[in-house]
């Protein structure tokens, strides 16, 4: 065995030195013989090495370990699909809240005949509830040109909306107006209620 390796061994560095006799052949090609515990303590470093290297990838790159030779792809997280029946409210006009896909007072709230609407800015507020659930949701509807709408919880006694899917989307029905799909529980009714001058 080369001078050089023993004296690296008589510092301390016999590990390293193992690493080298393992993976660099010499002269004739032959490895160079180790003792069996050595190489025991080896493998058992290497293990120990590997372990905490897989745990640090797991934690830096919890969707995947990137691609060392490019660029890596963000990998999209699956959005929860919603579910429930599907109530469906838009404006139409300039003086109209029209809804589907839940029972009630109706289809058609119109400012002209209903007299909880107001003509313009803040139009109305409607109220969904479901059986059985003491929280459910008012939907303030806005005009200012264009319809709006805004959601929150019915009762006061909770600031948390129910459990239920709230999709908005714009222009969908009409090019001026907030499409908004509130996914309620099977039975829920809509109905109109005075709209909240003050918090009393």
């Amino acid at each position: 065995m080369p001078d050089f390796i023993e004296e690296l061994r008589g510092h301390g560095h016999g590990r390293f030195l193992l690493l080298y006799c393992i993976f660099y052949q010499y002269n004739e090609k032959k490895l160079y013989q180790i003792r069996a515990c050595e190489a025991l303590e080896i493998v058992a470093y290497f293990s120990f090495i590997c372990y905490f290297a897989i745990l640090h990838f797991k934690t830096s790159y919890p969707l995947g370990v990137p691609m060392f030779f490019g660029k890596s792809k963000d990998v999209p997280l699956k959005s929860k699909e919603p579910s429930g029946t599907p109530a469906i409210f838009w404006g139409a006009s300039d003086r109209m809240i029209c809804c589907k896909g839940i029972a009630g007072e109706g289809n058609e709230f119109n400012v002209t005949s209903h007299p909880k609407l107001q003509d313009g800015g803040y139009v109305a507020t409607l109220e969904i509830s479901a059986p059985g659930e003491e929280q459910g949701v008012f939907i303030h509807a806005f005009y200012s040109g264009h319809w709006s709408f805004a959601v929150c919880p019915s009762s006061e006694e909770s600031d948390n909306l129910p459990d239920w899917s709230v999709v908005r989307e714009w222009g969908t029905i009409n090019s001026h107006s907030e499409t908004l799909k509130v996914f309620c529980p099977t039975g829920s009714i809509v109905k109109v209620i005075d709209r909240i001058e003050a918090n009393g």
